[in-house]
This record gives C-alpha cells, structure tokens and sequence, in this order.
C-alpha cells in the first residue's frame, strides 16, 4: 500500500510516522508554498478601512489568514462596530486566542457557498476578505449577496514549486492507493495536475474538511472526511483506512 501526503512536514508527521508503523510506503510531496505579503502593504489596506467606516466585517478565509490578522489586532484594536468571522470551526480556532468576538461561518463545500448559505446582514457596509491572493473568488459575490461591499486584502500568496509539479508528473503513471490533502490550495494543485495527465491516479482520499474535499470530486473515486479536523480524528480514519485497502487488496491478490 502506498500514500501520498502534501502538507508540510509539520503537519504530516504524526500521519506519517503511524502509516510506515502500520506498513505503508509513504511519499510526501508537498504541494502549496506559502510567500507573506509585506504586512505594511495589506495592514495600511486593513486599517484605512477600519478607520474611516463605523461599521463592517473582517472575514479570516484561512488558519494562515486567521494568524495574520490577529498579529494586526494584537497592535490595533478592533474598532467598535466592527465583527469578526471566520470560515470554518479549524479557522476560527486558529483565531480564538484573540480573544477578540468572532462568528464562525460553518462549512459548506467551498468558502463561497458557506458564506452564501449564513445568515448575514452586511447591508451598505464594507467586508474585508482577508487571505491569499487565490482565494475563493466566489466569496466577493457572496459578500454582495448579502448587501455588502467586498474588498479583497491579500496577506500571503500560494504557489505550487516548480519541483512539486515534476514529482507529481513522474508519478503520473502510477496508481497511489490514498492520498491526504490538509487543505484546498493543495487538493486544487493536485486536481489540475490531474486534469492535464501529470499526476497519479487516487484509489481514495483523505481531505481535512469539505472545502478540502471539493476540488477532488471527480478525481478520486472515494474522498473521506474525518469527522473532526484534528489529528486524533484522521488517525482514527487512517487506522479503519488502512484495515479496509489492506483487506481489499488481499482478496484481490
């Protein structure tokens, strides 16, 4: 059995270190770099706004997003007035320890369908969508959905390294039993190397959250959640996972 892991070596050691102790040959291709945007470019964007209108919103798109603005805030406080939200229960974790008031927006299958499908007023007020420069674009017209007037504040950028892309290719004519994407950015690079025939074929995979999930829908022929975006909950997935493909794979044999 063989798997693939495209987070980051911190985030995939623990998955890492149970599927060789359970038998599984790993690769672990990484597949999104993060580069910050200078914070005195995005912070002057932030700041204007919240200081030249009384009311509006700040929605945290990302963990990554979620951190950077609560270095902003940790400076500046939130001006009365304005809100917090988040999208996602792992982003506005990510964000908690402000202890700045936020709403959490619950997951729909992207970012802009569960900011679509929640109850918001944002009614003649601007909304700062604050993450990377490839965000959901969708979120900008679910923001005007709701009356409100989107302003995008880029605070990093996400590239898939040149390197990346040539593993994904030499693999592409390989079959890899379980692939694990710990967020979007990465199962969108894989699902576009897919497309064009430069990476493998997925026999299952493993996404941490339904935004996660959606761009391998018609990818991967079987995409499985775990039931809580912890690491605790994808080892208890990984271990039914690999009891599952290794009984498969004997009855097959």
């Amino acid at each position: 059995m063989n798997a693939l892991l495209t987070g980051t070596h911190a985030t995939v050691e623990e998955a890492r270190t149970f599927l060789q102790a359970t038998g599984w040959d790993v690769i672990h291709l990484p597949l999104i770099a993060t580069v910050s945007v200078p914070r005195r470019t995005w912070e002057h964007e932030a700041l204007t706004s919240m200081g030249h209108e009384p009311h509006g919103t700040c929605i945290v798109t990302s963990k990554r997003a979620a951190a950077d603005l609560s270095l902003l805030l940790a400076e500046h406080a939130l001006p009365r007035g304005w809100n917090v939200m988040a999208v996602g229960e792992e982003t506005g974790r990510a964000f908690h320890a402000t202890g700045v008031p936020l709403t959490v927006i619950a997951n729909g299958s992207t970012a802009a369908a569960s900011l679509a499908s929640a109850a918001c007023d944002f009614t003649g007020t601007p909304v700062l969508l604050v993450g990377a420069r490839l965000m959901d674009m969708g979120l900008a017209d679910a923001v005007r959905g709701h009356g409100g007037i989107p302003h995008h504040v880029v605070t990093y950028d996400t590239t898939t390294p040149g390197e990346a892309r040539e593993a994904l290719r030499t693999l592409s004519s390989t079959t890899v039993d379980l692939g694990i994407f710990w967020s979007a950015s990465a199962a969108r690079a894989f699902a576009s190397a897919s497309r064009d025939s430069a990476a493998p074929t997925l026999s299952h995979a493993v996404a941490m959250g339904v935004q996660a999930a959606a761009p391998l829908e018609g990818i991967a022929p079987r995409i499985h959640t775990p039931t809580l975006p912890t690491t605790q909950s994808l080892l208890t997935l990984l271990t039914q996972l690999t009891q599952a493909i290794s009984t498969a794979s004997k009855e097959h044999a």
